[in-house]
């Protein structure tokens, strides 16, 4: 009776309106292909929620008909029930005008099933074993923690902006000085790649096979500058320049500004690819103060819809960049880099983000700032509805809700090899496995590289439950 009475809400909530269109179905096997989709960790919760009575439905059919049937034979059945249904549904909303599929609802809808027979199993017994807990609460984290990682990628990127240096499109953001060299790369540098490009301006020989654009603007190009890696379009004049080029580069200001001649699509393309980047940029800005904020360098499509830009607002240096979290405009949050503005000397930047942290250092303050776009500043906007200038705090947060409850669960399983030196040794050893589980989704999700940091800092949070359980027991004692 509960498995009918779950089938019913599940197939009117995720076929409404019910306007098939059945010709739809003539691609064939390419329906079967689902993408990643634009799921919001919210989608995920309500995913989840809905596919738990189903999970509850099998368990209790089985438990009925087959009562010896072991729990890891009726967690294959809830799960095969959970992945089947929910694949059929999202095959079905391709013929749905207002649905849109998702690989993500289908990894939802799985980990509530699974949920749902934890649940009825529990009701069954006097307690629910740890690893059957540990299991359920890790699918769940992991579904959940794809969205969220999602939204910090480049994926909703538009590939028809072109590159402007010295304003916006609108030309009501002009930015006064001198530009003397650009270029960008579709990875994000490593230390010494960047203290390489700050020494000298140009890329290090190892990043040059990940080069997507590079102007260099000296004198003997009076009417356009040329992409030395061929792959984007000439930087051309918008507005008559007074002085083309010198050996100080170019210079643009309210009356003329540069732009590539034709949509810079390819660099769209690739970065939307591999969601991280280095931008490079060696310029003077002839005020100290200029607002805006004044575009040094843009992606954009006009002062509202960019895909990334590095501005100059007072005295400070502005990067926005967007993703699914910062929405169209790149913000918020936005990095800020104070103090960074000489108007005598050409000063060399390097931006950077790899996947999760957007980074700016500059050769006269090395020491850089960073800006986190971690799953904590994502779950704090899409569950809270806010924003927030500590968004490390924000990640730390997040690790610690999510990874305590955790290594609770990891404490139980360890606790059968008791309270010594062995069992913290295999407490370390379980703690690993849904630490590392979790760093590795967040990769093959987003590309980004492996962050040690972000294992240290989860396998830490987990082992924080091994001395409290401790002390609880003993109080008890």
């Amino acid at each position: 009776m509960v498995l009918l009475l779950s089938l019913l809400p599940i197939l009117l909530i995720t076929l409404y309106p019910y306007s098939f269109r059945w010709e739809r179905l003539a691609a064939g096997w390419d329906l079967l292909l689902l993408g990643w989709g634009e799921s919001t960790a919210l989608d995920s919760l309500m995913n989840i929620a809905l596919f738990v009575p189903l999970g509850f439905g099998v368990g209790q059919l089985i438990r009925e008909f087959k009562p010896a049937t072991s729990f890891p034979l009726t967690s294959v059945v809830a799960l095969g029930a959970g992945f089947g249904l929910s694949y059929s549904i999202e095959v079905l909303q391709t013929c749905l005008e207002s649905r849109f599929t998702s690989l993500v609802d289908v990894l939802a809808n799985t980990a509530g099933s699974l949920i749902g027979l934890i649940c009825f199993e529990s009701l069954g017994t006097r307690f629910l074993p740890p690893t059957h807990c540990f299991l359920g609460y890790l699918s769940a984290v992991l579904v959940i923690a794809i969205p969220l990682q999602r939204s910090i990628t480049f994926s909703n990127w538009d590939t028809g902006f072109s590159l402007l240096l010295g304003n916006e499109w609108s030309r009501d953001r002009p930015w006064d000085g001198r530009i003397q060299s650009l270029w960008i790369a579709g990875k994000a540098s490593s230390e010494r790649q960047r203290r390489y490009a700050l020494d000298v301006g140009w890329p290090d020989e190892s990043i040059l096979r990940h080069l997507l654009a590079w102007y260099e603007f000296q004198p003997g190009s009076a009417t356009c500058f040329k992409d030395r890696s061929l792959k984007l379009p000439d930087m051309v004049w918008n507005g008559e320049p007074e002085d083309v080029a010198t050996a100080l580069g170019a210079f643009v200001d309210s009356t003329h500004s540069l732009e590539s001649h034709g949509p810079a699509a390819y660099l769209s393309e690739r970065l939307m690819k591999t969601s991280q980047f280095t931008l490079c940029v060696t310029f003077v800005s002839h005020v100290r103060e200029q607002w805006g904020p004044a575009r040094i360098v843009t992606l954009s499509g006009g002062t509202g819809r960019r895909n990334f830009t590095l501005a100059q607002e007072g005295e400070k240096l502005v990067f926005r960049l967007r993703t699914p979290l910062t929405g169209e405009n790149g913000t918020p949050p936005e990095l800020e880099s104070r103090g960074n503005f000489s108007t005598t000397a050409m000063e060399t930047h390097v931006i950077t983000y790899d996947g999760q942290t957007l980074s700016a250092h500059s050769n006269r303050l090395p020491e850089g700032s960073s800006l986190s776009l971690g799953p904590g500043t994502a779950a704090l906007k899409y569950f809270f509805g806010a924003t927030t200038t500590s968004s490390r705090s924000a990640d730390f947060v997040y690790y610690a809700v999510v990874f305590i409850p955790m290594g609770m669960l990891c404490t139980q399983i360890a606790k059968r090899w008791g309270h010594s030196s062995r069992g913290f040794v295999m407490l370390v050893g379980v703690s690993l496995v849904p630490s590392v589980s979790y760093e590795l989704v967040m990769v093959a999700v987003s590309g980004r590289v492996f962050k040690f940091s972000n294992l240290l800092v989860t396998v830490m949070f987990s082992l924080v439950s091994w001395p409290l359980l401790r002390v609880k027991e003993l109080d008890q004692n």
